[in-house]
């Protein structure tokens, strides 16, 4: 929700699906790059050498789909859009 209103600056009663999309897209997004700070804080620590890429491509339906069920947020997306889809 923080996303829909915040970025999109959209309320759910006037939320088109594109703005719900993009709400979600942020969110996976979001927790994605905790996970990835969080990784490089611990490599931070260790001094090791990294060669690493991140893509944007998680913004795609299928992969973001795909990174919701890694992140272990599909159910509770699901529920939380499931208006939206009917």
């Amino acid at each position: 929700m923080d996303n829909l209103y915040y970025r999109g600056a959209r309320i759910p009663a006037v939320a088109t699906k594109n703005d719900w999309y993009l709400a979600v897209a942020y969110t996976v997004r979001d927790r994605i790059m905790n996970r990835w700070i969080k990784t490089l804080d611990t490599i931070m620590k260790k001094d090791v050498r990294v060669v690493s890429y991140l893509s944007a491509e998680f913004l795609m339906a299928p992969h973001l789909v795909n990174n919701m069920i890694n992140l272990g947020i599909y159910e509770e997306m699901k529920e939380a859009t499931a208006s939206v889809w009917a």
